[in-house]
This record gives C-alpha cells, sequence and structure tokens, in this order.
C-alpha cells in the first residue's frame, strides 16, 4: 500500500479464523469466497464408459471380498523411479550422476516430483520424512545405477 498499490484479499472460509488480523489490518477490502464456491470449482465429474466398470477396481473388488493388494512405498517408489529415470535425457543423466558423485541430495526439480508422484501412487497419503529419505535413497542408487 505504500506503493500505492491496492491489496484486496479473497479467503478462503471466515476471514476471522483465518487471517491474522494484522493482514486484514493492511488490506483494502477482505472478502470471504463462499464454500459453494469451491464444491463448484473443485467437483468432480465422473464419466464412465461401457466398457468400464462402474466402481473403480479396488473398491468393486473389496466389495465382493476379493482381497486388494496394498501399494507399498516400496512398490510406488520404483514404479515411479522408473518412470522418471526412463524418461531423462543421456545429458541429464549424466549430470545427475555427476551430481550424485560428490552430493546425496536430490536436485529440487527432481525431489518435487518424486515426493508428489509417489505419495498420488499412495492415494494421496502424506510420506513421513523416513519414508522421503528412503525414497530419495532408491532414486539416488537407481541414478547411479543406470548405465
Amino acid at each position: 500500500q505504500s506503493f500505492g498499490v491496492r491489496v484486496h484479499i479473497l479467503a478462503a472460509g471466515d476471514p476471522k479464523r483465518n487471517l491474522s488480523p494484522a493482514l486484514q489490518m493492511e488490506a483494502d477490502s477482505v472478502t470471504a469466497i463462499p464454500d459453494t464456491w469451491f464444491a463448484q470449482q473443485f467437483a468432480r465429474t465422473i464419466l464412465h464408459s461401457p466398457a468400464s466398470p462402474a466402481l473403480p477396481t479396488k473398491l468393486a473388488s473389496a466389495q465382493l471380498g476379493v482381497p486388494t493388494k496394498e501399494v507399498t512405498v516400496d512398490d510406488a517408489a520404483t514404479h515411479v523411479i522408473n518412470e522418471i529415470v526412463g524418461a531423462l535425457l543421456k545429458e541429464q543423466l549424466s549430470r545427475l550422476r555427476d551430481h550424485f558423485s560428490t552430493q546425496t541430495t536430490v536436485p529440487p526439480e527432481y525431489d518435487r516430483k518424486l515426493i508428489a508422484r509417489i505419495s498420488v501412487a499412495l492415494s494421496g497419503r502424506k510420506l513421513t520424512g523416513d519414508e522421503m529419505r528412503h525414497i530419495r535413497g532408491v532414486f539416488v542408487r537407481a541414478v547411479r545405477e543406470c548405465a
């Protein structure tokens, strides 16, 4: 505001609970976005083709009494890491190998993708710190071993 810029805040939920009073004081206006807006914007539309089952496979199997195999962190990590490493160009792989020859940290552009995709593979479950460290270690080994 000191530069003449008008500040308007669109708040999710009740601004009295979700915004600091100091931030509210600095703003020219504070408007709460109604919950119905979020429901409309993020509504899921499920389309079924005649050839596809009406229920997701895991749910259908569970309802039929057929045991479903739970995806483990290692299963998800192996699958995602193989996809990521398999999609790398030779020069990207070479740079990663050079990086891992002196460091064990995963570069952020790979780390974010790696952790996010494995979390999605685990039905959106938040990974623990130990799991993330393990996944990063598996990724480093996979890149080092890639010929």
